[in-house]
């Protein structure tokens, strides 16, 4: 179940304000992406359980993935069969659902996360991304910040150690693990707050952009369909294309064409103020090639949990970081 605030919905309301009056004029669609998301969801609750079960081929290498990193995060633990403790005595539990979420004061949020492990020191919040599509990285992700809140209510406060998993990215991004601090509590929720604050002013803003592909309003939107009618009745760019005459077709060449100059223009400009200040933009690594062209990457954030609880300094994720995953029924 999604709610208007829930945690899977923050970033879409912090980057567009507006999708959240927008959409309450919209029905929920379930495509066969979310679809195929809440299946694997579900083979992976059932392999932590202990059961035996059956995976489709094109699912394998993604469940094998996420098995993987599950390994890694428990960090030498072990889940026990029937999926309720682990070795180490960590209580275990999935799919966990909060019918409250306190960072709300208008309105009685909640949200449900894949797996939750509570330690006498520490919790540890697990959260599997099947689809394509890179999420944010821990440190900045407001979905896990408002499980987050949830998790600090229902089991104490203690740090959360949090891993997104995400099996379909490239293998810098499959594992993602950070620390919450439990001084961070208040903070959280004054974030958290703030941006439903921003979506319940009269005409609150809306903004086209990545947010649009998980907005259930994305076709009724008047900011969207503002910038898109002018190519034709389609609701993508490619599908504006084609919907297009063969005048719009070249404007919307020229304009696409125009946005590419523009933003290698802006990279270059960025390389070359790196390069002369050193200052590279948060999230991103930046390294000078052999040729002196400086390079730019998203920065993975691969972290280490240590024994105080702060971050230490990225480490390299290989194939041979994780053990196998046999043990496993599938």
């Amino acid at each position: 179940m999604h709610t208007a605030f829930g945690p899977s919905s923050l970033s879409k309301r912090k980057f567009c304000p507006g999708s959240f009056q927008q959409e309450m004029m919209s029905e929920r669609v379930d495509t066969k992406a979310s679809a195929r998301g809440t299946g694997l969801h579900e083979v992976m609750e059932d392999l932590i359980r202990g059961k035996e079960v059956m995976v489709q081929d094109g699912d394998r290498e993604a469940i094998e993935c996420a098995l993987r990193y599950l390994d890694s995060a428990l960090a030498g633990d072990e889940i026990l069969p029937g999926g309720e403790e682990t070795r180490n005595g960590g209580k275990v539990y999935l799919e966990v659902r909060f019918d409250h979420l306190s960072y709300s004061q208008t309105s009685n949020e909640c949200g449900t996360c894949d797996l939750v492990i509570v330690y006498d020191d520490h919790i540890l919040l697990v959260d599997w991304k099947f689809g394509g599509s890179y999420v944010d990285h821990p440190k900045w992700n407001l979905q896990m910040k408002g499980y987050a809140i949830g998790v600090w209510d229902n089991y104490g406060r203690n740090p959360i150690h949090v891993a997104i998993i995400q099996p379909a990215v490239s293998s810098d991004y499959q594992l993602s693990p950070w620390i919450y601090g439990v001084e961070q509590y208040d903070e959280f929720r004054a974030e958290l707050g703030s941006i439903i604050e921003g979506c319940l002013v009269p005409e609150a803003r809306r903004v086209v952009g990545k947010s649009c592909v998980f907005c259930n309003a994305r076709k009724t939107c008047p900011a969207r369909v503002a910038i898109y009618s002018a190519y034709g009745e389609g609701f993508s760019m490619r599908e504006a294309y084609k919907a297009a005459t063969p005048d719009q077709r070249s404007i919307l060449l020229t304009q696409a064409k125009i946005a590419i100059d523009v933003a290698n223009d802006l990279i270059d400009f960025i390389r070359d103020d790196i390069k002369e200040t050193g200052e590279v933009p948060v999230g991103y690594s930046a390294k000078v090639t052999v040729t002196g062209r400086v390079q730019i990457n998203p920065s993975p954030l691969i972290t280490p949990w240590s024994p105080d609880g702060a971050p230490e300094a990225p480490v390299e994720v290989t194939d041979d970081t994780f053990p196998e995953v046999s043990k496993w029924k599938i």
